[in-house]
């Protein structure tokens, strides 16, 4: 997937590599579903990128709480139902765990915790270019800087 003669430039940094992966994974999904023909990057983005932001609040608010694993209400609070979530296979994942004799619930998680990680950043960049001042002040308590991305960095 990542030879240059067929996909160009390869990724050179971090970011670069977990943009290029949800790109392939965006792009596995509308083939894998048909939706509609082969668009560029920039529309591939747009068009999902309000699933994508969902997936990145959810990995955020579970990172704060120092979760991996997710249920289905966690998805709902978030705004995603299962169903939209699991199209997004190769990004979040359902695993199957008994969490007891009686309760018997499926248990999600990210596919790797640095995807994750990264979907997190990409919500808080998001916040933050937004404007969603009570979602960074949450965050950053009175480290809180309108104007200032450096703030993120201790973190």
């Amino acid at each position: 997937m990542l030879t240059t003669e067929q996909r160009g430039e390869l990724p050179k940094t971090l970011t670069d590599m977990y943009s290029h992966f949800l790109l392939v994974q965006t792009k596995r999904k509308k083939n894998k579903y048909h939706e509609g023909h082969e668009t560029s990057p920039q529309e591939l983005t747009e068009a999902d990128r309000e699933v994508l932001l969902k997936l990145g609040r959810l990995a955020f608010e579970h990172l704060e709480k120092g979760n991996i694993m997710f249920y289905q209400e966690d998805l709902e609070q978030c705004g995603l139902d299962v169903t939209e979530a699991s199209v997004y296979s190769g990004v979040c994942t359902e695993i199957f765990k008994r969490e007891c004799v009686i309760f018997q619930k499926p248990v999600y998680c990210f596919v790797h915790l640095s995807i994750q990680e990264f979907l997190a950043a990409v919500y808080m960049f998001h916040c933050h270019t937004n404007r969603k001042t009570e979602v960074l002040k949450n965050f950053l308590g009175q480290k809180y800087n309108e104007s200032s991305l450096d703030d993120y960095y201790d973190y």
